[in-house]
């Protein structure tokens, strides 16, 4: 067995030794002094093992190991170079800056303002997007506020789906290549010039698509794809109900309900988002200041509908109760109301039914790949062909950030609110 290291000067040192049996592990406490004195003294690299042929010359011996040594050391911790192994710091480059939208005063209060930051860099299965348009979601204006915080690990900087470019890949990256126009899904930082995202949570734009409504697509689509079909395993001719039908999920919701078969119906603030939602695909829009959708349902489906998906909670958790049918499904995605309310379980016990909170957020890497390869093979081609299109209610520039999360407070969209870059 051969131990050996090297010295700033490029000169190297071989020890050899043999293992006693007792010794199950091999490292410096089976070397001879000299060999480890050379451990402690060398530049942050470890001693490296390795198995010689009997028999073979010591210049062969040398230079086999120095050359094992520069493909598996050198060339993966350090630059491949034979004349020294001293790292040459001042050759390091520097981060680039970069523009993003940065939060002014955390708070009820909150300012968004453009500030600089460093261009990240793709890590290990992740891609760097030089991002077109990044989508708006209530969760950011929430992350603004400071009642609900990015992730552990994630960007801090506020954003959850861009469109854009593809500029620089990290190791092990296959689905795309440099230069393909991609939309994507991220915990965090895509607000901003440049957005790093992983390689499974990235889809190409679909043709006939531009950047702006590609933006659009991601969080809508992730989140009615999983709550529809996967959690509330959707089938055709079912019937569902979708609170805030205007919303950029709920606008995606009915398309995606309607074009598998289902009898959807919806809710919103004004007579305005009702005839959109409608135009959209839904059988019957419901007006909530002017009407009592528990009673507008009663009437149109008496036996109650399969699916309930709701972003309101509070008050809404006993009426959506009532409008289930036995077996039926509520999948509570938000809390807009409040998280707190009374319900009489008695009714949910009779009926036997299930209700399941689901974020898309806080889900595994894993989970949300899966969700994007599902994603892409069932509606992806609806998308191509024209029979899913992502509703874009307002463009604004990133100087105008502000402007575009005040529209979202105000309930005032149909559709996706997007930042362009």
């Amino acid at each position: 067995m051969a131990f050996f290291t090297a010295f700033w000067s490029g000169i190297w040192y071989i020890t050899f030794c043999s293992l006693l049996k007792r010794i199950t592990t091999s490292g410096v406490s089976s070397m001879p002094v000299f060999g480890r004195y050379l451990f402690g003294d060398s530049y942050g690299l470890l001693p490296l093992s390795a198995k010689v042929a009997a028999g073979m010359s010591a210049a062969a011996k040398t230079s086999r190991e120095r050359n094992f040594f520069i493909e598996t050391t050198l060339r993966w911790r350090y630059t491949a170079r034979e004349c020294s192994n001293k790292p040459d710091f001042s050759k390091r480059t520097k981060a680039e800056p970069m523009r993003l939208i940065g939060v002014k005063q955390q708070g009820s209060h909150y300012t968004l303002e453009v500030q600089e930051g460093k261009k990240p860099t793709p890590a290990e299965h992740e891609v760097l997007i030089k991002v077109a348009a990044a989508g708006v979601n209530r969760a950011d204006i929430f992350q603004a506020e400071g009642i609900y915080p990015a992730p552990e690990g994630a960007s801090p900087v506020l954003g959850m789906e861009v469109a854009g470019e593809v500029v620089a890949l990290g190791k092990g990256v296959k689905i795309c290549r440099l230069g393909d126009k991609v939309v994507a899904l991220m915990p965090g930082g895509g607000y901003a010039e440049y957005a790093v995202a992983r390689e499974s949570e990235i889809l190409p734009l679909p043709s006939g698509l531009k950047e702006v409504q590609g933006a659009a697509l991601p969080e809508a689509m992730y989140t009615a794809y999983l709550n529809l079909f996967e959690i509330g395993q959707l089938k055709p001719g079912a019937k569902v109900l979708v609170h805030g039908g205007a919303s950029g999920v709920g606008t995606m919701a009915i398309q995606m309900a309607a074009v598998m078969g289902a009898e959807v119906f919806a809710t919103a603030g004004t007579k305005a988002k009702c005839k959109a939602i409608e135009a959209l695909g839904a059988k019957r829009a419901i007006c909530y200041k002017d009407e009592d959708f528990v009673a507008v349902l009663k009437k149109a489906v008496p036996e109650g509908v399969d699916i309930v998906l709701d972003i309101v909670a509070g008050s809404y958790l006993e009426k959506n109760v009532k409008v289930l049918a036995p077996r039926g499904k509520l999948v509570q995605i938000a809390v807009l109301e409040g998280s707190k309310t009374e319900i009489n379980l008695a009714a949910v016990l009779m009926k036997n039914i299930s209700i399941t909170g689901s974020t898309l957020r806080s889900r595994s890497i894993l989970e949300r790949h899966e969700i994007t390869r599902s994603l892409y093979n069932s509606f992806w081609p609806m998308l191509e062909a024209g029979r899913i299109k992502p509703v874009v209610d307002k463009l604004y520039p990133i100087a105008e950030a502000n402007e575009a999360h005040q529209r979202m407070k105000a309930n005032q969209n149909i559709g996706k609110i997007i930042l362009t870059f």
